[in-house]
């Protein structure tokens, strides 16, 4: 018999088959799991694929290793509500921007307190040292970009790195045609600009990122919200029914890791968004800030 394609890895039904007697309590808090290997050898697999099925848990946050101990059991994961999607917004409507969503976006917060207000790492992330031995061999290595401007496009260098990393995302595309720019709003500014006019309607995600509205603000666009499904992203349904009904000129979609629900487009989700533009003739504008971050599979 062949291999079903659509089958889950071994480790992942490993897996989701400890997280089923997690959850409806047959393993309790405190727990003690099987050992890797008589868990590889009651499933008749290799101990790689134990050990997978356990990070997978530990992710999950479903399980914690202690060391020269095992796995156990963590809390107990309480059963929270499925998401649901807020009813559309019925018409286009000029941005305001009022002063309390700058406040609460720029206010520095508590040492004690994880802010998920920016999509920023945290300093702990890195490194000083290597960061440090990054930016002084870039200095002697290139010490004479220090004294020149580049093209207005950038560099050609790094627009030629930036080719070769899109074909690992599927897309041939040619370095002159690349433009860098000094962040992520810079160029969500420049697509406006180049498929919009002042007045046009544009559609995003709601909730959505509020440096967003900030930008179509400053370009005098209308902004259409369409409802934001926490776990699947915009709706389609409801964007559908924006352009049956409205001069809709483009769409402002994040749809891997949205900010701030967090949710991913499924694939099937992504190619109907884009069988919907070309029909309708509408500009897609994604900020793929966060794509790496994310497995394919986890997109499915």
């Amino acid at each position: 018999m062949l291999p079903d394609d659509d089958a889950p890895a071994l480790y992942l039904q490993i897996a989701e088959q400890l997280a089923r007697l997690i959850r409806n309590g047959a393993l309790a808090r405190g727990a003690r799991l099987p050992s890797v290997r008589a868990l590889a050898r009651q499933h008749g697999v290799a101990q790689s694929t134990v050990v997978q099925a356990y990070h997978w848990l530990e992710d999950a946050r479903l399980v914690s290793a202690r060391p020269r101990s095992g796995f156990f059991v963590t809390a107990p994961v309480v059963s929270l509500p499925e998401p649901s999607t807020p009813r559309p917004m019925r018409r286009p409507r000029e941005v305001t921007v009022d002063y309390l969503g700058q406040r609460i976006l720029g206010h520095k917060q508590p040492e004690e307190i994880v802010s998920f207000s920016n999509g920023t790492p945290g300093i702990d992330l890195l490194d000083p040292d290597r960061v440090r031995r990054a930016v002084s061999r870039a200095v002697q290595r290139h010490r004479n970009l220090l004294c020149i401007y580049p093209w207005p496009s950038g560099h050609e260098d790094a627009r030629r790195a930036l080719a070769r990393y899109a074909v690992s995302l599927g897309c041939g595309l040619d370095p002159e045609n690349i433009v860098l720019t000094s962040g992520c709003m810079e160029s969500v500014a420049l697509c406006l600009r180049a498929v919009t006019q002042p007045g046009d309607v544009v559609a995003l995600e709601s909730p959505t990122h509020f440096s967003f509205l900030e930008l179509l603000r400053d370009l005098h666009l209308r902004a259409l919200e369409i409802p934001t499904h926490a776990r699947h992203g915009l709706s389609l349904d409801a964007l559908q029914l924006a352009l049956d009904t409205q001069p809709v000129k483009a769409t402002l979609v994040v749809p891997t890791l949205s900010n701030p629900l967090g949710s991913c487009m499924p694939q099937a989700g992504r190619k109907r968004l884009a069988q919907m533009a070309a029909r309708h003739g509408m500009a897609v504008i994604e900020d793929a800030i966060y794509n790496d971050l994310v497995e394919v599979d986890e997109m499915r």
